[in-house]
C-alpha cells in the first residue's frame, strides 16, 4: 500500500511537471492552429541553456527558466512570420503542413545540439535538488517538487491570462469564431502571432521544468513529446484546465505503472491510452 500511495504522489507531480511542458502545446493546437511538433526540442534547447547557465555561471535554473521564457517569446514572434505564417496561408489542412515544418525544425535542432554539446547525457544538479521535502508523510525530491510547483503556477497563470484579460479573450475569440472576431475589430492574425509566440515562450518553462527532474541529451525531446501529445490529446487541444486534468491523469498512470509494472512497460501504456483515447474521444476527455 506505501508503495501505491508513494508512486501516487510522485505521479501528481510528475504530472504537474508535464502540465507546464504541454501547455504550451494545447495554447498552439487550440487557438493557432499550429501543431508544433518542435515543441519539446525548443523547450530542451532551454533546458541545456539553463545547465549552461548554472555550470559556467552559477544561475539558478528558475532564474534562468525567467531569463529565458521573453527570451523564447521573441523568438515566436519571429519563426511566426517567417517559417508559420507562409506554411499555413491558403493551405486546406494547416496542422498536416505545420507538423512537416516543425518535425523538420526539431531534427535540425536535434543535430545542433549533438555539435554544441555532444550526445552525452546532461543533469541539472544544484545545491537543493536532491535535498529531502516532506509531503502528506513522504519525501520527495526538491528539485521534482519546484519544478512540480513551476508547471502548475504556469498553466493556472496561462488559464487566467485567457479567461481574465481582454487579450485573452480576444484570443478565445478569434479561435472559436475567426470571421467575426474580424467583424468586432479584433486583428485574427496578430492573435494567432501572439499566441503561437506565448506558447513557444511557454516551451522554455516547461523544458527547464523537465530538464530538473530527468537527465537529458539531444533525443531526449522525443520522449517529452510522445507525454506531452498524449496530454494534449486526453486533454483536449486548447483546454486547459483540461490540459492539467490530464497531466495529472497521465503522470498517475506513469507513477503508479512504474511502481508496479517493469519500465519497459511504460511505453505501451503511453501509446495504449493514446490509441483508446483517439478511437472514443478524438477531441479529448475533458474538452
Amino acid at each position: 500500500m506505501n508503495i501505491v500511495w508513494t508512486s501516487l504522489i510522485s505521479g501528481l507531480l510528475l504530472g504537474c511537471a508535464y502540465a507546464g511542458a504541454a501547455v504550451g502545446l494545447s495554447l498552439a493546437m487550440g487557438m493557432a492552429r499550429v501543431f508544433n511538433l518542435a515543441h519539446t526540442a525548443l523547450g530542451l534547447v532551454c533546458g541545456y541553456l539553463a545547465y549552461f547557465l548554472l555550470t559556467t555561471r552559477g544561475i539558478d535554473p528558475l532564474v534562468a527558466a525567467g531569463l529565458l521564457a521573453p527570451l523564447m517569446f521573441l523568438v515566436g514572434l519571429a519563426l511566426w512570420p517567417t517559417l508559420f505564417r507562409p506554411t499555413v496561408r491558403g493551405v486546406a489542412d494547416p496542422a498536416l503542413s505545420t507538423s512537416i515544418l516543425t518535425l523538420g525544425l526539431a531534427i535540425v535542432i536535434e543535430n545542433l545540439l549533438s555539435k554544441v554539446w555532444t550526445p552525452n547525457p546532461r543533469v541539472i544538479s544544484t545545491a537543493y535538488s536532491n535535498q529531502a521535502v516532506n509531503l502528506l508523510g513522504l519525501t520527495a525530491p526538491a528539485g521534482v517538487v519546484i519544478a512540480a510547483g513551476l508547471g502548475l503556477v504556469l498553466v493556472l497563470g496561462i488559464y487566467w491570462f485567457l479567461n481574465r484579460t481582454f487579450l485573452g479573450l480576444a484570443v478565445q475569440a478569434v479561435a472559436q469564431n475567426p470571421d467575426g472576431a474580424r467583424l468586432v475589430g479584433i486583428r485574427a492574425e496578430l492573435m494567432s502571432m501572439l499566441v503561437f509566440a506565448l506558447s513557444v515562450g511557454t516551451a522554455a518553462v516547461g523544458g527547464v521544468g523537465l530538464a530538473m527532474i530527468y537527465s537529458f541529451g539531444p533525443a531526449s525531446y522525443f520522449d517529452w513529446l510522445l507525454t506531452v501529445l498524449l496530454i494534449v490529446v486526453v486533454g483536449g487541444a486548447g483546454a486547459i484546465l483540461g490540459t492539467l486534468a490530464a497531466a495529472l491523469t497521465v503522470g498517475i498512470v506513469l507513477g503508479l505503472g512504474g511502481a508496479l509494472l517493469p519500465q519497459a512497460w511504460n511505453s505501451l501504456i503511453l501509446f495504449g491510452m493514446l490509441f483508446i483515447i483517439l478511437l472514443l474521444r478524438p477531441y479529448g476527455l475533458f474538452r
